[in-house]
């Protein structure tokens, strides 16, 4: 004789798969709804790059290699090269990976607010004029460009003012940085390659530590690894963000007010094969189940 599962441990049962189901579902729909949404001024798109970054166990190699190094990559776009004697332009000091995603960029910028070929668009600059004070003046020559044509002009000045930013070169781009010293915070102000290069150390940092100073099962000897990862991840983002603004800035000044209606289009950098894979299963993975 069979026995019969009691009936209130069978509802209990039931009870307990359904509300797994529902938060599996809730979170697949999350996920799904904010990689339908896209990047915003104040979320990202869920990803699995932290999850597989963050992989322990014989296979952790593997898993992160799918997710990419971001530091790696970070630096890659912000690791200006050296100029030289007689050059005319620092554009060329520009890392490629950053010229071909800000090339790859205008094209679905241009697709993206429909850009002229043929019409204008009036360019103004503001000039403080003697005993009349800030005036907007009209600048025919760029106005009777075509609208596309101007966006590629703007796209040349990001690129040389990007280049200008690496290699610190303008006074005005300061960082100001709060140190706590005996009990007193100071400001410390940095130019952006200096601010690079505090990044490319604590990257160093990181990663001496994570090389010989991490005993088996990953558990860290240094207390304040979790933190210095923190501080990465933050400059990492803080960088990238302000060279990603000096191109987007100067884009969307030639807009019209119809074009901004679309909102805005953020600079998005490639994938992995294998992390978009995981982005795209992971999420309805959950919500089939």
């Amino acid at each position: 004789m069979e026995k019969q599962i009691p009936v209130r441990l069978a509802v209990v049962l039931v009870a307990l798969r359904l509300a797994i189901g529902w938060h599996f579902f809730i979170e697949g729909v999350k996920k799904v709804e904010s990689q339908r949404i896209g990047k915003t001024t104040t979320a990202e798109p869920w990803s699995s790059a932290e999850y597989l970054r963050g992989s322990g166990g014989p296979f952790a190699d593997f898993f992160r290699a799918q997710a990419g190094d971001p530091d790696a990559e970070a630096l890659a776009y912000l690791d200006a090269g050296k100029p030289e004697a007689g050059d005319k332009s620092l554009a060329r000091c520009l890392p490629a990976k950053t010229s071909k995603l800000w090339d790859d960029y205008f094209e679905k910028f241009a697709r993206h607010y429909q850009l002229s070929d043929t019409d204008g668009v009036a360019v103004s600059y503001l000039i403080d004029l003697p005993f009349i004070g800030p005036t907007w003046v009209p600048d025919r020559g760029l106005s009777s460009l075509p609208q596309k044509d101007l966006a590629r002009r703007r796209l040349e000045e990001a690129k040389e003012r990007a280049a200008q930013w690496m290699l610190g070169l303008n006074p005005g781009d300061v960082y100001e940085i709060d140190r706590q010293l005996d009990n007193t915070t100071v400001k410390i102000k940095k130019s952006p390659k200096e601010r690079i290069e505090d990044y490319r150390n604590l990257i160093r940092e990181i990663h001496k530590i994570e090389k010989s100073e991490l005993p088996a099962f990953d558990r860290p000897v240094r207390k304040d690894l979790a933190q210095l990862r923190t501080e990465a991840r933050e400059l990492r983002t803080t960088l990238l963000k302000d060279l990603d603004k000096i191109l987007t800035d100067r884009l969307t000044s030639i807009l019209t007010p119809e074009q901004k209606k679309k909102g805005t289009l953020p600079v998005e950098r490639p994938r992995t094969w294998m992390l978009a894979f995981s982005d795209a299963v992971i999420p309805w993975g959950l919500v089939v189940v």
